[in-house]
């Protein structure tokens, strides 16, 4: 699954630059290349699944804009029982459900009260960055359709600016 995230950007009151359409001719990715980078991330084992390297275009009346801050991220959808853990960049639509207030109660009941969420400041970082995955907050029906609600268990190393690793 790939989500394009169109961020805000804290400088100005627009999330979007005018361009001229015809200077974007050698920095379009093919399909066909765009995939193969995708590829690329997870032949080499590079778990990181999120990059500002790409930028969403529309066109409104006459006129071509690019995004600011544009979240690229892939994602790897299965659908297996809890027990087997995922990477980071897997959407386990078969896992159990965990809500970021039940997450709460279990880190406090492990770490102590007052450590949730996590803090750029805790010194136990390493244990938290393992701990980092996506966690299935509920299934809705809609319909006769499924949908699935996710979050993601990151800390806030570094608490200015976007983040790439947080999303």
């Amino acid at each position: 699954m790939i989500l394009l995230s169109v961020l805000p950007d804290f400088s100005s009151t627009s999330n979007w630059r005018k361009i001229d359409i015809s200077s974007l001719s050698d920095s379009i990715v093919s399909r066909k290349d765009f995939f193969k980078s995708i590829l690329r991330y997870e032949g080499d084992g590079f778990e990181e699944n999120k990059s500002f390297a790409y930028n969403l275009v529309v066109k409104r009346d006459d006129a071509f804009y690019a995004s600011k801050n544009c979240l690229f991220e892939f994602f790897f959808v299965v659908d297996h029982s809890s027990i087997f853990r995922t990477a980071k960049m897997t959407i386990n639509i078969g896992a159990d459900i965990h809500t970021i207030k039940s997450m709460k109660q279990e880190f406090e009941m492990s770490f102590g009260k007052g450590m949730f969420p996590v803090k750029f400041t805790d010194t136990n970082i390493l244990e938290q960055r393992a701990m980092e995955t996506i966690y299935k907050s509920a299934e809705i029906k809609l319909g006769s359709d499924t949908a699935y609600k996710f979050w993601t268990f990151t800390d806030w190393f570094i608490g200015d600016g976007l983040r790439t690793y947080r999303g």
